[in-house]
């Protein structure tokens, strides 16, 4: 669309945004005789076939039948968004009431509540979704539950203070049979709270200290972990309401391999355009398995608690979307997680994340790790106690 007069431009730009828009809602390939309905009265089905003509002759747009509409190619949807993007200003974006209920009030379980908001948005955008967030210092195991698989394996789950559960199935060899496993989480639960343990027979005994030093080392593997921001994902499920997904098996694959991939999603929120409110990658751009990825979508909006970013919303599905709506909302969302968090961490005096060693060792010491306690010199009465 370049040396053209001005009007004929604006006029040119005008016809393909409405033809985008029209596809974008309907799905489907866009007549002239559409165009003139729904945007263009004024003009009559010659003179936009016209426009048409040259819109197809720059590549932004295709017919694929003879006889049929017109679609955006890539190069126009990529216009597109670019045009919803430089219109975005965040300063102009008003919260809405019915937006602020959904997502904006304090929580003493931030995990809770980042999983919660990320179910909601699910629904909101019928696509999945991604965030990343700043671990929090001081984040004790505050519940554990035990289930026996079979003879050998065992599976166990601890929640936090914030919220966060971990899952995990552990293999104890020659556990003889049956356990009763309330006892063991009972065991579990007095020990980690320091107070009177249950009595248990060998058995049990022999399974519950193994699945407490297991449990221990997975909270410290957390503290010490080499990113200091947490991954939470749900909705991957909305992806089997689009044709482009239940039709092409292969992508639906890649996208599931992506969202799997906590490391590359981190990489994504974190390269984002910061030129603007938020950045999106298409197809193409998610070529990282060397797989063709053509008809997803990723949508990335960073949020802040107070000035600082804190971490970013991600957005998967089909390259067909309604943008200036999803838009809006995104950033809508964002602004109120980063008030949210920012409101809870002050009325309930939440750390965040901070010195990984300062925080392997409190750990270590609270958890009374027999196997590393002569890594960390500690007083003969502490390593006593230990034993």
């Amino acid at each position: 669309m370049q040396n053209k007069k001005p009007r004929t431009e604006d006029r040119e730009q005008n016809v393909l945004s409405a033809l985008i828009e029209i596809y974008l809602e309907e799905g489907s390939p866009v007549s002239s005789q559409k165009l003139q309905q729904k945007s263009f009265s004024s003009l009559n089905t010659s003179t936009l076939r016209g426009y048409l003509a040259r819109l197809e002759k720059q590549g932004f747009i295709e017919q694929k039948h003879t006889s049929g509409g017109r679609c955006p190619t890539r190069k126009g949807l990529q216009w597109y968004i670019q045009l919803q993007l430089q219109q975005v200003r965040t300063d102009d974006i008003e919260t809405t009431p019915a937006i602020e209920k959904l997502f904006l009030y304090e929580s003493n379980e931030p995990s809770c509540y980042l999983q919660e908001s990320l179910e909601k948005l699910s629904q909101l955008t019928e696509c999945a979704i991604a965030l990343s967030a700043p671990r929090f210092a001081h984040n004790e195991i505050t519940a554990v539950n035990v289930m026996q698989v079979d003879d050998s394996r065992y599976v166990y789950a601890f929640v936090t203070r914030f919220g966060t559960v971990h899952t995990h199935t552990l293999f104890i060899e020659h556990s003889q049979g049956k356990v009763n496993t309330q006892a063991i989480a009972m065991y579990l639960q007095t020990r980690l709270n320091e107070q009177t343990r249950p009595q248990l027979n060998k058995t049990e005994e022999k399974v519950a200290l193994r699945i407490y030093r297991e449990l221990a080392l997975k909270h410290l593997s957390t503290v010490t972990g080499t990113h200091k921001e947490d991954i939470y994902t749900t909705g991957l499920s909305q992806l089997l309401r689009y044709s482009i997904f239940t039709q092409k098996k292969e992508l639906l694959l890649d996208a599931f391999h992506l969202w799997e991939d906590h490391a590359l999603l981190r990489k994504y929120m974190r390269d984002y355009d910061s030129g603007h409110p938020l950045s999106y990658r298409l197809g193409a751009d998610l070529n990282t398995y060397g797989k063709d990825l053509s008809g997803c979508l990723l949508i990335i909006v960073p949020y802040h608690i107070g000035l600082q970013q804190a971490g970013s919303l991600l957005l998967l599905g089909p390259e067909l979307l309604a943008y200036k709506k999803l838009f809006n909302l995104l950033l809508q969302t964002a602004r109120c997680i980063g008030l949210a968090l920012n409101k809870s961490i002050e009325l309930f005096h939440i750390p965040l994340y901070e010195n990984e060693a300062q925080g392997a060792l409190s750990t270590i010491i609270k958890y009374q790790l027999p196997d590393l306690k002569t890594q960390l010199q500690l007083g003969s009465s502490t390593a006593k106690e230990i034993d």
